[in-house]
């Protein structure tokens, strides 16, 4: 008992600050904690198959970059990391600008004033309604890379050198974009403690001694970019900049062009310039900043529909009324008490920037980033407005930024400068005892805000009718009233905060520390639950325990499939994953539909479905479905004759599946006859077809096409070949899918998985060639007698090696530096 109370000594403010970042959180996020009921993230929606950590544990086996992030899904069960991810990775946020003020030796209270400020700021955490986890992921990482400057010049030691390599490393993988982002503000704060960090060298300010003695060592920092990043980067430099030119194409209706042999014409120049500035942040948003809600919440979202400009098409082609006014699903929110603490921080600092104290002692807070978040807030603003101010132009003309979309994501940024300078606010106000006017400064401003936010909710009153009429044009009718009156609440809600923080300021006059401290917990908290309690708007749930469910199809389903991946195609619901509850629920139990999906359309297996729709015996074969799921009414014939056997009937509504006699009204799961699932070993086939004439190959074919070239000597009938497994893909814990084959002849084996370039096939131990056969399935040969087969992703386990091994060297080093650094402060070195 006596080493935990000493373990908790000098440690309540970090104790108290968790648990209320804990508490926000439960506010926030407590109608999405029960398993089942999930956030609704279009992005990352709660769906995971069967062996979901199984897939993560295989593509750091193929290649993915380690981040400390995979262990969120690895440690947590699939349904309640959904949540936690957001919830852990807002934590280690605030943690970041926990630790970036501390650098800055603020008060301990500012610090966290800052640090929750950053992780509960509206833009940043609302983004979870989107699904952007990724996001999440790379903005945790990559905040803490301002801390770690401020340790890397006032020490020099390289375990600061090389942790920032690491944080950039872990963010890269994730939301490249942004990151490009937060490097350069990072490079200019790096630039900014060159020339502004001073230490003092027998009276003289070495400038140039940061210049020899600290950027040299920023090679480790690459360095370790480099090995701990090296596949997040490659990913970033190839994968995602292609799907990106993609997105472009699709988005502009042209086609992709990897290299451009001339000119782009002035239309691509003008629709590139418009899929790159949608959702720009419009300036009269700005008020969103100290109003959440003014314009509403969420788009299309009852009962408070967001109605701005914000995620609109651009100008010459909205149509009011006719389009959809807007797509917006977040808040750019930053906070009534944040943004009054982050003005008194700047004035705080222009008002005491004659004052050298910070020089001559260094327990002494140290403001003189101030200007230096100043110019980031200004500039990012600005940025973010996009298509709505010329200075997005001068951006956008810098080489490979056309590639970054949406200019709101500059509003981070924003964010961030607005959460620091908070810190900044709250240390002046903490350390005001004495100060004659400090106090008053901050009453003045937070009284000048709530006055200024109350004349609007009165303006806004006035207009009603004209603010109603107008969200009525774009299509709102229904809303508008509810709207108008939802804006005069936020604003007046606002102004009452604001109230009560010139309220506090004023009864801190002549008021001693003690005082102080106690009204910057009870700031703390309201800051903290405040914004918590504005993302909650935000939080929308959905009961995804009928796509989880073991229904009477996939309990029948299960029972028949001999422990393989079963194919079924299904003629009744659509295809569409996470929309469709019961198509969803079939792959979520191992069980999938061949039937096209969205994501099918225009390719060739959209074409071959459609191309033997007519002869679905011959469909049922090339697909090798296993399983049907028709109308009664519609496969009676097929019943009769035998082609299709019942397995039981069923009626489907929202969420629930009945089982049911059988009805012309009802839904039958009915067997192929003749399709085993798993691969399929075949004797005979149509060789050397090339991939583009397979699918009207197929048409004047009896026997599997195939891009393989028939056996020497011909391919035919000696003997059937024989398949026995050992572990199949598709369950957890499995790699690869193992199989012995036995046969009298040349076999090409047509394994149950599409055909992608990522996988590979070894026959004994060997790679062979893999094939597209059917134009739908990966295939390979394999020559006639016993031999051990395996399907598996292809292995490229160098990376995530080496990037695991220098994390844990440098998470153990970091550890060892930082607790030889407090023995050596408690033995007074």
């Amino acid at each position: 008992m006596t080493r935990i109370l000493r373990l908790f000594k000098g440690r309540g403010l970090a104790c108290f600050g968790i648990a209320l970042f804990a508490v926000s959180a439960m506010v926030c996020f407590f109608p999405a904690l029960p398993k089942f009921m999930a956030l609704v993230s279009p992005d990352s929606g709660p769906y995971f198959a069967q062996a979901y950590r199984t897939g993560l544990l295989e593509g750091l086996l193929t290649g993915s970059a380690f981040t400390p992030q995979a262990l969120y899904w690895l440690i947590f069960q699939p349904l309640y990391a959904h949540e936690l991810t957001y919830i852990l990775d807002s934590l280690v946020l605030a943690l970041a600008g926990v630790y970036y003020l501390k650098g800055r030796r603020v008060h301990p209270l500012a610090a966290w004033a800052g640090g929750l400020a950053l992780g509960l700021s509206g833009y940043t955490v609302t983004l979870f309604c989107a699904g952007h986890r990724g996001y999440f992921h790379m903005f945790s990482s990559s905040v803490w890379s301002f801390g770690l400057l401020i340790r890397c010049f006032e020490t020099r030691k390289l375990i600061y050198f090389a942790l920032l390599g690491l944080v950039l490393a872990l963010g890269v993988t994730y939301q490249p974009d942004v990151l490009i982002m937060v490097g350069v503000v990072a490079a200019a704060y790096a630039l900014w403690l060159t020339f502004r960090y001073r230490r003092q060298k027998q009276g003289l300010v070495c400038v140039w001694e940061n210049v020899f003695s600290v950027w040299p060592r920023f090679a480790v920092s690459v360095l370790i970019l480099v090995l701990v990043g090296f596949g997040g980067l490659r990913a970033a430099l190839t994968t995602q900049m292609a799907s990106r030119d993609a997105q472009i194409a699709g988005a502009t209706g042209q086609q992709a062009q990897p290299e451009k042999p001339v000119k782009p014409s002035e239309a691509e120049r003008h629709n590139r310039w418009i899929f790159a500035t949608n959702w720009s942040l419009p300036p009269e948003d700005m008020l969103e900043f100290v109003a959440p809600g003014v314009f509403g919440d969420e788009s299309m979202q009852v009962p408070y529909p967001y109605w701005g400009r914000l995620g609109r098409p651009s100008d010459d082609v909205f149509q009011k009324g006719r389009m959809m006014p807007n797509y917006r699903g977040h808040t750019v929110y930053l906070g009534v008490v944040s943004v009054i603490f982050a003005v008194f921080g700047v004035v705080a600092w222009f008002s005491s920037r004659k004052d050298k104290e910070s020089s001559r002692h260094p327990w002494v807070a140290d403001h003189m980033d101030v200007p230096f978040w100043c110019a980031v807030w200004v500039v990012c603003l600005l940025l973010s407005m996009g298509r709505y101010t010329p200075l997005y132009r001068l951006f956008y003309s810098i080489p490979y930024m056309d590639y970054i979309r949406a200019p709101v994501k500059f509003h981070h940024l924003v964010e961030l400068a607005t959460a620091f300078l908070a810190g900044f606010g709250v240390d002046a106000f903490m350390r005001s005892v004495g100060v004659s006017g400090m106090r008053a400064r901050l009453f003045r401003i937070a009284l000048g805000l709530a006055v200024a936010l109350g004349l609007g909710a009165g303006l806004m009153l006035a207009n009603k009718p004209e603010i109603v009429t107008y969200i009525g044009s774009l299509g709102m009718g229904q809303a508008a009233s509810t709207l108008g009156g939802y804006a005069v609440q936020n604003l007046l809600r606002s102004a009452c905060l604001a109230a009560l923080v010139a309220g506090l300021a004023y009864f801190s006059y002549s008021r001693g520390e003690r005082t102080l401290v106690r009204i910057g917990y009870v700031l703390l908290a309201v800051m903290a639950l405040e914004q918590a309690w504005v993302a909650r708007r935000y939080v929308r749930v959905i009961n995804v325990e009928p796509f989880y469910h073991e229904n009477a199809v996939v309990k029948a389903v299960k029972k028949m499939a001999d422990g393989q991946v079963v194919n079924v195609i299904n003629y009744v619901t659509p295809n569409v994953y996470a929309q469709d509850w019961f198509s969803t629920s079939l792959m979520l139990n191992n069980i999938y539909n061949r039937a096209p999906s969205p994501d099918d359309r225009g390719t060739p297996y959209e074409r071959l479905f459609t191309l033997l729709q007519k002869d679905p015996l011959r469909l049922w074969r090339v697909l090798n479905a296993q399983f049907v799921i028709v109308p009664r009414k519609g496969a009676e014939g097929l019943l009769r004759s035998g082609v299709l056997r019942p397995v039981l009937d069923f009626e489907l509504g929202p969420g629930v599946l009945r089982q049911v006699q059988p009805g012309e009204q009802s839904v039958v799961l009915a067997a192929v006859a003749g399709n085993v699932p798993g691969a399929r070993a075949v004797t005979k086939w149509m060789g050397s077809v090339a991939p583009e004439r397979q699918v009207e190959a197929l048409s004047q074919s009896s026997v599997v096409v195939s891009q393989a070239p028939e056996a020497v000597g011909g391919s035919g009938v000696a003997g059937e070949a024989k398949l026995v497994y050992d572990s199949v893909l598709g369950f957890p814990m499995r790699f690869a899918t193992r199989l012995t084959c036995t046969s009298g002849a040349p076999v090409l084996i047509l394994f149950n998985q599409r055909f992608e370039t990522v996988w590979e096939v070894l026959v004994d131990g060997t790679v062979v060639p893999c094939y597209l056969s059917d134009g739908v399935w990966l295939s390979a040969s394999v020559p006639q007698g016993k031999h051990r087969v395996e399907l598996r992703k292809k292995r490229d386990v160098m990376p995530v090696a080496v990037s695991f091994a220098v994390t844990l060297v440098l998470l153990f080093w970091g550890v060892l530096s930082c607790a030889s650094g407090r023995r050596g402060k408690e033995v007074g070195v």
